[in-house]
């Protein structure tokens, strides 16, 4: 099952403090269901959730798809 992965790092730590996983059939709603401070991180870094709903579905998104680094924290979206 196809699935967008989002995975948040706490300062230097190899192991992610947080991690989301939502499978490709609940993207469609899972705005409403991401993390309001995730939400707006993503938004501020112009991430279009239907694209990547489209990307996933024709097989065109997988991997890594983006990194986030802040100051205190690292996030990393990836389709698995």
């Amino acid at each position: 099952m196809k699935q967008l992965k989002i995975s948040i790092y706490k300062g230097d730590t190899s192991n992610p403090d947080t991690t989301i996983k939502i499978p490709l059939t609940a993207l469609k709603i899972a705005n409403a269901l991401i993390p309001k401070k995730i939400r707006e991180k993503m938004v501020g870094e112009g991430i279009d959730l239907q694209e990547i709903v489209k990307a996933m579905e024709t097989g065109d998104a997988s991997g890594k798809l983006m990194e986030i680094q802040s100051k205190d924290e690292h996030i990393v979206i990836s389709a698995e």
